[in-house]
């Protein structure tokens, strides 16, 4: 009992640890990719394919 009751508390010290500083981590949303190789700023964003609708990550290295 004493094990669960420490690894409750950790457990709860680790969710309440990652709740302040989530927003920090995260980053906002990619901008939509202006062809489909990417940016013609060198910079990330997204592509969606047209046809199928899925979304792909373009690294827009073609441009730097």
């Amino acid at each position: 009992m004493k094990a669960f009751t420490v690894a409750l508390i950790a457990s709860a010290g680790f969710i309440t640890w990652g709740l302040y500083f989530s927003d920090r981590a995260s980053a906002g949303p990619l901008p939509i990719c202006q062809y489909e190789d990417g940016n013609a700023d060198g910079m990330p964003c997204m592509w969606t394919d047209p046809d199928t609708g899925r979304q792909f990550y373009m690294t827009s290295e073609n441009y730097r």
